[in-house]
């Protein structure tokens, strides 16, 4: 009985250490090396669409500017595929 407890808990230490240790999933879309997502670029490969945040030196205020990235650069997703439906 002692035995079958003490491999209990060595079995949720080992758990609680490795759940520790795992990283948790990236919710980052993939970026361009501009820093924007795909989907602002033209067709996903042309010029950037996003607009960046500056700051007017003159009135302080804020600006936006067209991001000057012309060709995107990142990770290209998965192809699609089309796939029939089992008959059955």
């Amino acid at each position: 009985m002692i035995e079958g407890a003490i491999i209990a808990l060595v079995g949720a230490a080992i758990g609680w250490l490795a759940r520790g240790a795992r990283k948790p999933p990236s919710s980052k879309p993939s970026l361009c090396s501009c820093g924007d997502a795909r989907g602002m670029h033209i067709d996903g490969k042309g010029a950037c669409q996003a607009e960046e945040k500056h700051r007017d030196p003159l009135t302080g205020g804020q600006i936006f500017r067209r991001c000057k990235c012309q060709l995107y650069d990142g990770p290209e997703p998965l192809p699609e595929y089309y796939a029939r439906e089992l008959e059955g």
